[in-house]
């Protein structure tokens, strides 16, 4: 845990994840920090007080042991031992099998052997400890005073040594086979990260070529097609259809150059250029009557300042409903009303029925769908359908600044 005073501590320190300042002292990760320190020493210091209780009174009826005297401070000190036994394994067991030696007290020697195998695993230092322990508590001149057998001793040393040291082997192999199946895991998630990562850009990338191989031969065909006319045409209003046209398609194909050049390139270096806003709803307007349909336009001329998100759906709403008026309803009069109030914003896009009925196509309605979901997120309302006398009726009304 980083602190202010050490490299990147400052900076660990100046706020929190959310963005609130994070006190010099460390804040919540020193309490947790604390807080755990605490609940390993209380453990460790119930742990010391249960040995030590037990070692007293062990001593006390033990006939055993190298001192006649300390039947009480060696076990208490043995008990201190084993309170550091978390920290100090090897001096804790040292302490615990001295004790057994001196005063006859075995209840500290289990803990000792569970912690060196606990902390040290199949290792050269729990072997020996383990011999070590073996040897100490089987020691012919510790039976004789006793005066049992060598099978009851090794019972002994199974129980007070063997059974803790195994225990303490399958702690630690458990921890480590469920660290390894933590990371297992952790690493396959990232591996199903970068995979799906992958198969988005590849996506991205075959759907950049089909733009490019498709749409934009298509695009550039008919603006060829459309200069083609325009210099070759000898009505006026022919060839200001054709240069409407052409215009049209040299600008839908940048624009199409730019979507591919985002699919293909992902996230990063994506070319920044003016979003659409309300002001160029007249210019849109504008564009879309030279090619000879009869649009048209009611709105205030100065417009108060709106939020980002109501403008680029205002614009996308009459863009796509002028569109779609073209393609289902050629010929037909349309009308494109926009109304501000003080909270919100309306918009209307009124067309006439098709004046050439065989030449309307047929659509999917995804069009609408996505002009819905824009208007909702934008926290406005749309409605669409057809008019009771013919044509059709878009209207929207999105709030000036949305929450």
């Amino acid at each position: 845990m980083p602190s202010a005073g050490q490299p990147g501590g400052a900076a660990n320190a100046a706020s929190r994840g959310d963005g609130t300042p994070r006190p010099w002292w460390g804040g919540d990760t020193l309490l947790l920090w604390l807080g755990d320190t605490l609940l390993l020493w209380l453990g460790d210091g119930a742990v010391g007080a249960v040995v030590g209780a037990l070692g007293v009174a062990m001593a006390h009826g033990s006939a055993f042991g190298l001192l006649a005297g300390g039947r009480t401070v060696v076990p208490l000190a043995v008990a201190c031992a084993i309170v550091l036994c978390r920290r100090l394994p090897l001096t804790a067991a040292s302490a615990a099998l001295l004790g057994w030696v001196l005063v006859g007290t075995l209840c500290a020697v289990p803990v000792a052997c569970w912690t060196v195998a606990r902390r040290y695993g199949s290792s050269a230092v729990t072997w020996v400890t383990a011999v070590v322990g073996g040897v100490v508590v089987v020691a012919p001149w510790s039976t004789w005073p006793l005066g049992l057998g060598l099978p009851v001793m090794a019972g002994v040393a199974v129980t007070a040594v063997g059974a803790p040291m195994v225990f303490g082997l399958w702690l630690r192999q458990r921890a480590q086979l469920l660290a390894g199946l933590r990371e297992q895991a952790e690493r396959a998630e990232r591996e199903r990260s970068l995979l799906a990562a992958r198969a988005v850009c590849e996506e991205r990338a075959r759907i950049a070529r089909e733009l490019n191989d498709v749409v934009a031969h298509r695009i550039s065909q008919m603006t060829l097609l459309a200069g083609a006319l325009e210099m070759t045409a000898r009505d006026a209003a022919a060839v200001e259809a054709a240069t409407a046209i052409r215009t049209a398609g040299a600008t839908a194909l940048k624009d199409l150059r730019k979507l591919v050049g985002v699919l293909g390139k992902g996230h990063e270096d994506v070319p920044l250029h003016p979003l659409p806003t309300v002001q160029q709803v007249r210019r849109l307007v504008e564009d879309a009557s030279r090619s000879g349909r009869r649009i048209r336009i009611g709105m205030p001329d100065e417009l108060p300042e709106l939020s980002g998100t109501t403008e680029r759906a205002l614009y996308r709403l009459v863009e796509e409903s002028l569109a779609n008026a073209a393609r289902h309803a050629p010929g037909a009069e349309v009308d494109v009303t926009l109304g501000v109030s003080d909270e919100d914003v309306t918009v209307s896009v009124r067309s006439s029925p098709a004046a050439c009925p065989s030449a309307a196509a047929t659509g999917t309605g995804f069009g609408l769908l996505g002009l819905r979901e824009r208007v909702q997120l934008a926290g406005g309302r749309m409605t669409a359908g057809p008019r009771p006398g013919g044509g059709f009726l878009v209207t929207a009304s999105l709030p000036r600044y949305p929450s």
